[in-house]
């Protein structure tokens, strides 16, 4: 049912209506701060319109295709520094429900208002949903309207069984289907959120296919930290070379200086022998 502030207005008890929603809505925060105080470590737990939702865990292959993408986007987020990826037990705290996606990023410039202590998200760049029987239909309807609001820029739903993705973009704050890529190398997805980044969807459903990409990423992680030392390494001597000639000049400078001392101590001495002539 979609109700607008138009319909409500129609209504002559709206103030009532009103006064009874705000009312059931601090109940329902003092809900969920005691959700948020009950919680561990442990749990893989989300607060949902006023519910708390415990979920059970979860079966290898959803493990193992979310496993692999997110270390997959964690390295190259880590090897461009691109910001934060969270996986699983990372809490967005919106509005009114509390998510823990699958995974999630967060741009550079909202991973710097971070704290080492932060267990509590705002609405990240990116999330990624793996389906399962018992979470399908709140990720594909709650989730998807709730991360649409929220601005959540791209939004993925992976399905483990059936092995396909489905790619969402925002589109004047709604999502828009990019497309639905099955488990093939020809179906390649780019994601808009994180730039620069895209899989193959045979890399997330093949273990094979993803350990070849993985050792790849490594070894493009393993190349660019090496020519960063290099690089440091080299810096290092240019610096050292630098101060080498910045002493040699201060020595120089030394000599001069002490060389414009004799000259003008002779002059001084020159000056008084005139006077004493002139005398």
């Amino acid at each position: 049912m979609n109700i607008t502030v138009e319909k409500l207005l129609k209504l002559p008890d709206v103030h009532l209506l009103i006064d009874d929603v705000i009312e059931k809505l601090k109940l329902e925060e003092e809900k969920r701060n005691q959700f948020y105080e009950t919680i561990t470590e442990r749990d893989k737990a989300e607060f949902i319109n006023g519910k708390p939702i415990f979920h059970s865990p979860v079966k290898v292959v959803h493990t193992e295709v979310g496993g692999r993408l997110f270390h997959l986007l964690k390295h190259y987020v880590s090897l461009y520094n691109l910001g934060f990826v969270g996986y699983e037990k990372v809490t967005l705290h919106f509005t009114r429900n509390s998510y823990q996606p699958d995974l999630c990023f967060f741009t550079a410039d909202q991973r710097e208002n971070f704290t080492e202590e932060q267990m509590l998200y705002p609405a990240p760049a990116f999330v990624v949903e793996v389906l399962s029987p018992s979470t399908e239909k709140t990720d594909r309807t709650i989730k998807f309207n709730d991360y649409a609001k929220h601005g959540v820029s791209e939004y993925w739903i992976v399905d483990p069984k059936k092995k396909f993705v489905e790619q969402y973009v925002l589109r004047e704050n709604r999502y828009k289907l990019v497309g639905k890529f099955f488990n093939s190398k020809e179906e390649k997805i780019t994601s808009e959120a994180v730039a620069g980044f895209s899989v193959e969807a045979e890399w997330l459903f093949k273990e094979t296919e993803y350990q070849s990409v993985f050792q790849k990423e490594q070894s493009e992680l393993f190349t660019l930290r090496r020519n960063v030392h290099t690089f440091s390494e080299q810096i290092e001597e240019k610096d050292s070379q630098i101060q080498e000639q910045e002493s040699l000049i201060q020595q120089k400078e030394s000599v001069i200086q002490q060389q414009a001392d004799l000259l003008a101590e002779k002059e001084r001495l020159i000056q008084e022998l005139l006077k004493k002539l002139n005398q």
